[in-house]
């Protein structure tokens, strides 16, 4: 009998389906339960889904944050959550237009900062910050991030995805039409956009925030920079002019491996060997006793960015806007020409954009954030791991190659050593800041010399070591605040911060004789940077290639290997389309120097020579010859500089 069935319908009529109606109430509660399931995972599968990806991209980094920057991560996590659950609220309801409204902007907003956030990473091994952003030119490359185009559509697709997956579980789960979920969605969603404008964020080595907000954030400081109209420039997107197949001609076969340190002055080492040496670059000099140098060599500049321009571009800093966006690098000339390719360095490339300028090389590239996610925003990863990397990648690159190996850590606030500390505080050290002291810096190119020669000792050991020319460098120099400004670079174009170390190692073989002879031959010549992209050309037998006229008559400088020197007045300036932070600029021909800092009142003459610490002007008589280029160049007078700079034909001449 039904009566004896506690689970039987009442007035014996049987349940829907052959079961009783608590078994039916039953299965009724539990759908309610997987959908209410179903529904909080799709509202929070849009946090979920990043907070995966950083776990399985950058599990060792967030091994090592402390407690603070952890919860601080979970906190941003929650509030990604909340953020994309509102409009996807918006799209869940299974009638009505506003909907699909709502379903649209969830796709497209969550599939643009999502998915450029994590372009951005996949190529840059660190997320889109006000860093990389709050500086971009045009308003596209900001929006884009800089990113290839297969790359930008690759990973918004995939963001994009997971927002339909998105909203098709959340109407699944949201059988009924839900007009209190619309109506929170349209009262709350304007208020969290504007609230995610003001979220503060851990934007620099640690990055313990979500992709989305960092790229907000960056988003709205460059938009607050533009207000202030703040100086400071990086021209992108690039598009580098294409290249023709090249035939390289050298005098003899060889390898090409460029050196180039950060922040090393021509006082901190031995220029050229000294079996006795007893400055900064001991390991370099003892393994690479045979090298030309060249004692009176100076930098374009002192700064970073705008001196990888010069190096590799062989262009001025002065050099057009178009230009800046167009011109070749060395590495696009050798891999013209059938070079294998490769550039290596410890900076992190975050810092003044300097991944613009790498954004299409054509190689192998491995910078700080693809070695740490948390490199030191400042001076990168340590050198000594880079040097493992470097020395494994020479082992396996095909030959002829070219490779740049730019070191990082002699940058503020400089990475040492304690137990490869050779140079003790003086007391003139202890009373001053540390990272401006002498002693400090000195161990901190120590420790970098450290890992260069290890890099240089393990390729001279093998038989391409045999076939390769170095060429070393310093992208600039230092200041202690001898004339008067803060002890870093940048701030001049005084001796201090241009008069780097330059050499050519060759092993016997690799030079033809009258290459020799002219390495020999400019051991005291006042040469520049602006000779080191054309001798480069030259080692790799390009220098002569007809396909590269137009470009050979845009550089200033000549080949090191050649006769010829560069003897032409030649700018120096640390303000350029990749670069307006802190003017200083003047003109230079041999030992005679014009140069002005910021808020100068007129530009001074020096001979470089007879005053190398620049201590006593000479007459403007000396200089006299040199004034029309700085009219030419910076329009007269250097406090005209920065209203002259907004023109959008400076630096055209």
């Amino acid at each position: 009998m039904h009566g004896d069935d506690p689970d039987a319908p009442a007035g014996g009529a049987p349940a829907p389906g052959g079961g009783s109606p608590q078994r039916a109430r039953r299965r009724r509660l539990a759908l309610r339960r997987r959908r209410r399931v179903l529904l909080v995972l799709a509202l929070w599968l849009p946090a979920l889904a990043q907070g995966a990806r950083d776990v399985v991209s950058r599990p060792g980094a967030m091994l090592r944050w402390d407690w603070l920057h952890a919860l601080g991560y979970l906190g941003a996590l929650a509030l990604s959550g909340l953020f994309w659950a509102l409009p996807l609220l918006g799209a869940a309801p299974r009638r009505g237009w506003l909907r699909h409204v709502f379903a649209a902007l969830f796709i497209a907003a969550y599939g643009w900062l999502v998915g450029v956030s994590q372009g951005f990473f996949t190529r840059w091994g660190a997320y889109a910050t006000r860093d990389t952003l709050e500086n971009l030119e045009p308003l596209r490359a900001a929006l884009t991030g800089a990113l290839p185009r297969a790359t930008l559509a690759l990973h918004v697709a995939g963001a994009a995805s997971v927002a339909a997956l998105c909203v098709l579980l959340a109407r699944h789960a949201l059988r009924a039409r839900r007009r209190v979920l619309l109506a929170l969605a349209i009262v709350l969603t304007p208020g969290a956009v504007y609230g995610a404008t003001f979220l503060p964020v851990s934007y620099r080595e640690r990055q313990s925030t979500t992709g989305d907000f960092l790229y907000i954030g960056g988003l709205v400081e460059r938009s607050h920079r533009l207000k202030k109209k703040r100086r400071f420039i990086a021209i992108l997107p690039r598009r580098v002019d294409r290249l023709p197949a090249l035939v390289p001609r050298p005098a003899r076969p060889r390898n090409v491996l460029c050196l180039v340190q950060e922040s090393v002055r021509a006082d901190a080492v031995c220029a050229e060997h000294d079996a006795k040496c007893d400055r900064a670059n001991r390991a370099t000099n003892a393994a690479l006793p045979d090298r030309h140098a060249f004692l009176q060599a100076r930098s374009n500049d002192a700064t970073t960015t705008v001196s990888m321009w010069v190096l590799f571009s062989g262009l001025t800093p002065t050099a057009p806007r178009e230009l800046v966006g167009s011109a070749p690098f060395l590495w696009h000339y050798a891999a013209a020409a059938g070079y294998r390719t490769g550039y290596f360095t410890s900076h992190n490339l975050l810092f003044g954009n300097q991944y613009l300028l790498l954004n299409d090389f054509p190689g192998r590239r491995v910078a700080a954030t693809d070695i740490e996610p948390d490199a030191n925003f400042w001076y990168g990863v340590p050198d000594a791991i880079l040097a493992e990397r470097v020395i494994h990648a020479l082992g396996e690159i095909a030959e002829p190659f070219f490779v740049v190996l730019y070191s990082c850590n002699v940058h503020v606030p400089r990475l040492v050593d304690p137990a490869h500390s050779p140079f003790p505080p003086s007391p003139e050290d202890l009373r001053g800041e540390l990272d401006a002291s002498r002693s400090h810096y000195l161990n901190a190119i120590y420790l970098s010399d450290l890992a260069m020669a290890r890099v240089v000792q393990a390729l001279r050991a093998t038989e391409r070591g045999r076939r390769t020319v170095i060429v070393g460098t310093s992208d600039h120099g230092e200041s202690f605040g001898e004339h008067g400004h803060y002890p870093v670079h940048g701030y001049t174009a005084y001796e201090e911060e241009i008069h780097v170390p330059l050499f050519v190692d060759a092993p016997p073989g690799t030079l033809s004789d009258e290459e020799r002879a002219s390495l020999v031959a400019k051991r005291e010549a006042f040469v520049y940077h602006l000779d080191f992209a054309p001798t480069v050309l030259d080692l790799l037998g390009l220098w002569d290639e007809p396909a590269l006229a137009r470009h050979r008559a845009r550089m200033r400088g000549h080949p090191l290997t050649r006769p010829e020197l560069t003897t032409a007045p030649v700018p120096v300036s640390n303000v350029a389309w990749l670069w307006e932070r802190r003017p200083s600029w003047g003109v230079m021909q041999g030992a005679r120097k014009l140069v002005a800092a910021k808020r100068a009142a007129r530009y001074s003459c020096y001979d470089v020579v007879v005053d190398p610490s620049e201590r006593e002007p000479l007459p403007q008589e000396w200089c006299i010859d040199l004034e029309p280029l700085v009219q030419t160049l910076y329009g007269g007078a250097p406090r005209r500089f920065r209203r002259l700079r907004r023109t959008p034909k400076w630096g055209e001449h």
